[in-house]
């Protein structure tokens, strides 16, 4: 189906709907740094997860859920390795867990290494079809629709709904694709009723309004229905009282995200790096596609003089995020080698420089710093 792509705000429950949709069967590898953790599915079903990371294990969740305490764990743990027996087995023997808690506890762990991966947007995921040997697992019994509207209800942050739905003058009607109609999905009462006043005529401002539902109960339901595919956006228009949550980026007589842009620059220009910085964040926020907002971010972060560490990791990050929307623009590579050789990693630098001169043989600046750094190296 996939081999690799990479995670962003939505990823994660697209990935988990199509292989439902297309009812695969086999491992999904969610990478973020050192972090893995794999997903298994039957026929598009969850059915099992392992995490290689910490605040997964077992033990964690055992005194979370007053199973034991963190005393009893180390004694546990020590015998455990010592015996070469893993931790549940042991607790069943040794009487801290009975049998139909240790299945509670692994059905609890493994739902919550599954919804973890909805916190994610940014890694690499990776399916592979391969057969399930399910005999000696025990697995949940939970449709993907369900984790998918569990992991946006719990996971996703107010900023990132509003990246899925990006306007509350969005009219929606519901889908016609039979693919997406879940009969097996488990609504909330007020995720009921805003689904049932889903006309293809009310904008989300008047949708809200009519039923008087909460800002984030809102976002939430809707950015669940959007991302199941349960509703498709069928056009805008801009009527009705604008909730609170988008007064920043929609309230008239706000400024857009190239104005944010334009006072960012003459900020900058003035030395006055402070209020660029946060101009120019703004403009970011509003338009994160920009690769020249991101580059002029960049700068910014660079030549801050607060907290230096941080700033250069800001500042790398916003060059390479330009580098992925304008490949072709030498200058994100040129600073990225200037950040690098500030911070004494000159290899890095270099190759960095030599990017840029690949796209542009004539940057004079590139050219200077790698003979300077490949002078030092010799």
């Amino acid at each position: 189906m996939f081999e690799e792509v990479k995670i962003d705000y939505k990823t994660v429950p697209e990935v988990f709907r199509e292989l439902y949709v297309a009812r695969k069967t086999g491992i999904c590898k969610f990478t973020r740094g050192e972090i893995m953790k794999h997903v298994y599915f039957i026929f598009g079903m969850p059915i099992f997860a392992t995490s290689s990371d910490p605040n997964d294990r077992t033990g964690r969740l055992l005194i979370k859920m007053r199973k034991i305490t963190p005393e009893e764990l180390e004694l546990v743990l020590a015998e455990s390795r010592n015996q070469n027996k893993k931790l549940c087995t042991l607790l069943v023997e040794k009487g801290k867990l009975t049998p139909d808690e240790l299945i509670e506890v692994v059905l609890r762990q493994v739902e919550n290494i599954i919804l973890s991966v909805f916190e994610w947007e940014e890694g690499k995921v990776e399916f592979k079809e391969k057969e399930i040997e399910d005999e000696d697992i025990i697995t949940l019994n939970i449709s993907a629709a369900n984790v998918i509207m569990e992991g946006v209800r719990t996971k996703f942050t107010i900023p990132r709904l509003k990246k899925v739905i990006q306007s509350p003058w969005s009219v929606y009607k519901l889908s016609d694709d039979p693919r997406y109609r879940f009969r097996e999905l488990r609504l909330k009462p007020y995720e009921t009723k805003i689904i049932s006043s889903i006309d293809g005529k009310k904008n989300l401002c008047e949708l809200q309004e009519e039923l008087n539902i909460p800002d984030e109960e809102f976002l939430k339901s809707i950015g669940g229905f959007s991302l199941l595919k349960l509703i498709e956006k069928i056009g805008e228009k801009e009527s009705g009282k604008l909730p609170d949550v988008w007064k920043e980026e929609f309230e008239v007589g706000k400024k857009s995200a190239e104005e944010y842009y334009r006072e960012g620059i003459q900020f900058f220009q003035q030395k006055n790096f402070k209020q660029a910085r946060d101009s120019l964040e703004k403009a970011v926020e509003l338009d994160p596609t920009n690769p020249e907002y991101l580059t002029s971010l960049g700068m910014c972060y660079s030549i801050s003089s607060d907290d230096y560490e941080a700033n250069y990791q800001a500042a790398i990050k916003a060059f390479k995020k330009a580098a992925e929307l304008n490949p072709t623009d030498p200058r994100n590579f040129y600073y990225v080698g200037i950040i690098y050789t500030t911070l004494g990693k000159k290899d890095v630098a270099i190759k960095a420089f030599k990017k840029a001169l690949e796209l542009d043989p004539s940057h004079k600046g590139a050219m200077t710093r790698l003979k300077q750094l490949t002078e030092e190296n010799a």
